[in-house]
């Protein structure tokens, strides 16, 4: 190879050497964005089955078709009954709580520790409930069937 050769040879070696530590080795800050820290934020995903886990929770023996108010749980989350027949809601929390149907067709407006609420259910279907204060991880159904 000939010295003009070799001269062009090393002299793109060299450029590129030069271009690649100028750029490692700059000193001055570059435009692009600084990466910052994503926090996720937790956002509740509605669904039949309350909050705390309540099906493994421990209890009591309830009464027939009664349902415990706790705090922000209703227990059992799911109940069946027949025709006719009433349900009763405990208030057993620290909190205060509502129970509302989902349709806004029967409901209480608040009740405290150690208070109830009644109703009787007179056709067949899916009653879908909760309380608003704690909405929409608070939330139940009553199965209503025939006698």
């Amino acid at each position: 190879m000939s010295n003009k050769l070799w001269s062009i040879v090393l002299f793109f070696l060299v450029s590129g050497l030069i271009g690649c530590g100028g750029a490692v080795a700059s000193s001055t800050p570059s435009n692009s964005a600084t990466p910052t820290k994503v926090i996720p934020v937790f956002k509740p995903i509605p669904t039949a089955t309350p909050y705390r886990f309540a099906t493994t929770l421990p209890r009591s023996a309830l009464e027939e078709n009664t349902i415990e108010a706790d705090d922000n749980f209703f227990f059992p989350a799911v109940l069946t009954v027949t025709v006719g027949s009433p349900v009763r809601w405990m208030h057993v929390g620290d909190v205060a709580h509502n129970v509302e149907a989902e349709n806004r067709t029967w409901g209480t407006p608040v009740f405290s520790t150690g208070g109830t609420f009644d109703y009787v259910f007179t056709k067949e279907g899916v009653y879908a409930y909760v309380c608003t204060f704690h909405a929409p991880g608070m939330r139940g159904a009553i199965i209503v069937i025939k006698k």
